[in-house]
């Protein structure tokens, strides 16, 4: 006979709801974080300028 512990679909489901819930609990510093580094990682300014000062030395 197996002694192996097993989960049910409705335990599973009773647990993802949890962790989801405690992620999703600080959603706002979460969006928060994301749109900072979107932000940052979006922006291009300075590899606009060199671009730009290289197309000028080649002119």
């Amino acid at each position: 006979m197996c002694e192996t512990p097993t989960l049910d679909a409705d335990e599973i489901k009773e647990k993802f709801i949890i962790a989801y819930n405690q992620l999703l609990g600080n959603r706002k510093e979460l969006f928060e974080a994301c749109e900072l580094m979107c932000e940052e990682v979006g922006d291009c300014s300075a590899l606009n300028a060199e671009i730009d000062k290289l197309n000028e030395e080649i002119e």
